[in-house]
């Protein structure tokens, strides 16, 4: 029989959790697609991210699904980051990533209305 191996999906961290989401009632939700360098980032500061539904991936999108608090902290902090690095030579991968966050946080709030 083959042993199962947990995808990183599959397993907690010690004292942690994959959806750290405020509390209380979600509300109206919206999915969410942030680039993996940011999403990578923001995750690991333990920021309200919303619940993640893809598996975690250096080269796809993680979706999210997200309240309208959790969007809004997903704004704020590719905001952020999206001018780190203009300006001189050339953007940095986080900043690039910044900015594509901020346009699909944009498109997400204007898809549900």
């Amino acid at each position: 029989m083959q042993k199962h191996h947990a995808e990183p999906w599959e397993t907690k961290k010690p004292d942690d959790c994959w959806s750290i989401t405020a509390k209380g009632a979600r509300g109206k939700t919206y999915i969410l697609r942030v680039p993996p360098l940011f999403a990578n980032s923001h995750w690991e500061r333990n920021l309200l991210t919303g619940e993640l539904l893809s598996p975690m991936s250096n080269r796809r999108p993680w979706t999210f699904r997200v309240n309208d608090e959790e969007l809004a902290e997903w704004r704020s902090d590719a905001d952020f980051y999206s001018f780190q690095g203009r300006g001189f030579l050339n953007d940095s991968a986080m900043a690039r990533s910044a900015r594509k966050t901020v346009e699909r946080c944009d498109e997400a709030r204007s898809e549900q209305g």
